[in-house]
């Protein structure tokens, strides 16, 4: 007998999170564009439909028409997220808990790539909107600009650009 639940996180290899975090992306693709098909954003994203459902089964539902649609325009996945650190080379691991906590730090992530541009007005939106250094996961998403400099530097020194918050995991294949 199966199980209709999907697994727990705890029992997942490193190429299993990583298709769960992209199933969980193609969930945020079909919430931002109410437009895009799930087998489209399931293909956008490089995704198989049946993982999609192996993960996120539970936050997706059929409208009238039968066409598969965001359940809710939140839900309570869990997903491990990376802000950079001030030593360079390392990332802060931030586990996210909702929709909510991982467009915040998709949004502190945008406040570093406009400071790195030298634009430090997303920077004030940001605090204007969520205050002076949010805790997200129970790390703390600095919003100083003497902070942020030390940031940036760290990311210069390492010659590496930091993709994002989704980190990306590499597992040998046997």
């Amino acid at each position: 007998m199966t199980s209709s639940h999907p697994p727990r996180l705890a029992s997942l290899g490193p190429r299993s999170l990583l298709a769960r975090s992209r199933a969980i992306q193609v969930l945020g693709d079909i919430r931002r564009d109410p437009t895009l098909t799930f087998s489209q954003a399931a293909e956008n994203r490089g995704v198989d439909p049946s993982t999609i459902h192996k993960y996120i089964s539970s936050e997706l539902h059929r409208d009238k028409s039968g066409r598969i649609k965001a359940a809710r325009p939140s839900d309570r996945l869990r997903e491990t997220m990376y802000i950079p650190s001030t030593r360079p080379g390392e990332s802060i691991p931030v586990k996210t808990k909702s929709t909510k906590e991982r467009k915040l730090v998709g949004q502190y992530h945008a406040v570093l790539n406009d400071a790195r541009n030298g634009d430090y007005t997303t920077r004030r939106d940001f605090i204007a909107k969520h205050g002076n250094s949010p805790f997200v996961g129970g790390v703390r998403l600095s919003t100083g600009a003497h902070q942020i400099q030390r940031l940036l530097e760290a990311l210069e020194a390492t010659d590496a650009k930091f993709e994002g918050p989704y980190k990306a995991f590499t597992a040998r294949v046997a």
